[in-house]
């Protein structure tokens, strides 16, 4: 429950961080880690089927509950954006939200 907590709160800041939910919602498709795929939903504001994309053109990683490891793997040619210590939010070079 606190690494999900942790997971939370970094999520919202690096949503925030990024320049909020509507740019991000705006660059296109989001990916992310298939376990925080509803966590992100809700931060977002939108229904779970907008977190599920396997070539997002925005790409939250973060650890998954079994694993330290963060998921999906960095995408090459993908700009960070936000980072805090258990999320990364990655765009495309084409996003300008």
């Amino acid at each position: 429950a606190r690494l999900q907590a942790g997971v939370r709160a970094d999520l919202v800041t690096a949503v925030r961080n990024a320049g909020g939910a509507s740019r991000l919602l705006a660059c296109g498709a989001i990916e992310t880690n298939p376990s925080e795929a509803p966590l992100a939903a809700w931060t977002l504001g939108v229904p779970l089927r907008r977190t599920e994309s396997d070539r997002g053109d925005v790409v939250i990683q973060s650890g998954g509950a079994s694993s330290a490891a963060l998921s999906p793997p960095a995408p090459a040619g993908y700009r960070l954006v936000a980072a805090t210590q258990r999320v990364r939010v990655f765009v495309r070079p084409t996003c300008a939200g």
